[in-house]
């Protein structure tokens, strides 16, 4: 798996894109069992006049509560996946389905705390054939995720 490896990608409709930049896997006996033991997750706003790189604090296990929401709604062309961090506080991507019409709503929010309070959010629309490439991509990295981990649980 190479870094960073991306896992959305709107940067040329709407200057988004959300990055794995590195992964830690545990080596020990005692942490191995339960799997990739970090993520270190980056989203990449750039737009005109507003250039920024986040960090996000949500986990594996946050990205794939997201990843199955995704699917689910995709292949119901209904629904809303929501991708949070672990506080609830500083990171949220949502991604909802409009029944039968195939439109897509996307919003973002994403704070960087200390001192004042700097928030990103966005929010556009696009179809359906925008979340396949995303849908594809999130498999791929938790199929390569399991084999390095030997096991297909990303729940912890």
């Amino acid at each position: 798996m190479e870094f960073p490896y991306t896992l959305i990608d709107f940067e040329k409709k709407e200057g988004f894109t959300l990055l794995v930049a590195s992964i830690d896997v545990p080596t020990d006996g005692i942490a191995k069992p339960y799997g990739i033991a970090r993520a270190d997750f980056k989203a990449a706003f750039d737009v005109p006049g507003i250039s920024a790189n986040i960090h996000c604090d949500f986990t594996v296990g946050n990205l794939f509560s997201f990843y199955t929401q995704l699917q689910k709604c995709y292949n119901e062309v209904d629904g809303m996946a929501i991708l949070e961090d672990y506080s609830c506080k500083r990171t949220m991507l949502s991604i909802g389905f409009k029944a039968y019409t195939g439109h897509v709503a996307i919003d973002g929010k994403f704070t960087i705390p200390d001192g004042m309070v700097n928030l990103i959010g966005f929010g556009f629309e696009t179809d359906q054939t925008y979340i396949m490439p995303i849908v594809n991509n999130l498999k791929r990295f938790f199929d390569e995720l399991a084999e390095i981990q030997g096991f297909y649980d990303f729940s912890i």
